[in-house]
Formats: C-alpha cells, sequence, structure tokens
C-alpha cells in the first residue's frame, strides 16, 4: 500500500508514472508461476533453449507475455504487461548464476533489471537530469523486439 501510495505521489511530476501507475504497478510485481500458455521458443539464443509464457486477462486478451531464454552462466527474462497497445512495459531481467547451471553452487548471485514504459506507443523518458544511460531508448527498441516473434503473435495486440 505504501508503494502505491508513493507511486500516485510521484506521478503528479514523472510522466512515465503519470502515464498509467497500475501499469507500473503491476511491472514491480514478480513474474507468477501459473501461465496460461507455454511456447518453445522458436529462435532460440543458446542450446539451453528457451520458452514463452502467456496469461491472459478475463476479457480473453494477453496481459503479460514473458520470453525466457536459459543459459549456462544465467538466464535472460524478456516481461511484457499490457494494458493496451497503447500503454504497456517492458522489463528485462538477466540473473547470473555463481557456476555453469550444471556444476554444483549454481545459484543466482546477480540480479539486474532493465525497465521500459510506453504510453500512447511512445518511450517514456524521466527527466533530462535523471541520468539515463545514452544508450537507453536503443535498448527499449531492442527489449521490444524480442516480441516480434511468429510464435506469440496471435497474443499480441493490434499495432503492436
Amino acid at each position: 500500500m505504501r508503494n502505491l501510495f508513493i507511486l500516485l505521489m510521484l506521478g503528479a511530476t514523472s510522466p512515465v508514472l503519470a502515464c498509467n501507475p497500475a501499469l507500473v504497478e503491476r511491472l514491480d510485481a514478480p513474474v507468477r508461476d501459473d501461465a496460461d500458455t507455454v511456447l518453445d521458443v522458436a529462435e532460440i539464443q543458446s542450446v539451453e533453449g528457451g520458452e514463452w509464457k502467456v496469461w491472459m486477462g478475463d476479457d480473453g486478451t494477453a496481459e503479460e507475455i514473458v520470453r525466457i531464454d536459459y543459459g549456462e552462466m544465467g538466464r535472460l527474462e524478456t516481461r511484457m504487461v499490457l494494458d493496451g497497445a497503447a500503454a504497456y512495459g517492458v522489463t528485462q531481467t538477466r540473473y547470473h548464476y555463481a557456476a555453469p547451471i550444471y556444476a554444483e553452487g549454481a545459484a543466482t548471485v546477480r540480479i539486474e533489471t532493465d525497465i521500459y514504459v510506453f504510453c500512447d506507443a511512445a518511450l517514456e523518458l524521466p527527466p533530462e537530469d535523471f541520468g539515463l544511460n545514452e544508450d537507453y531508448a536503443a535498448a527499449a527498441k531492442s527489449a521490444v523486439a524480442a516480441f516480434d516473434a511468429a510464435e506469440i503473435a496471435a497474443y499480441l495486440p493490434p499495432g503492436l
């Protein structure tokens, strides 16, 4: 509840949060385990493969899609949280392992997450003095491109 209050207070000054506070709150929630649909990734990034997970809303449209690419030294989760084609968020979370996945002691030792919010189908940016990496917009475009896959096209809203 406190986090929601902070989000609402910041929404008055932040274009990202003012766009859709509920979307930001959903992006902050952990990925759920109980996907409605699980599909293999057609174009794998490593021999360990990958999978798509899709969660459907009550209206029959996808409300969340996650691509998980498994690797020997970690995994990458690219997640899209949808509120129609005009407002959506994408996160990329990298999990780094202490040792190769097949070795004893292969626990996660570091987690890094990048967050991108789109309102009216445009990337929202914090104020100039926020200190963003100069490649932020390019990284956002790359993250969204992960969802340009034939096996999940039917789950994406038209125009996305």
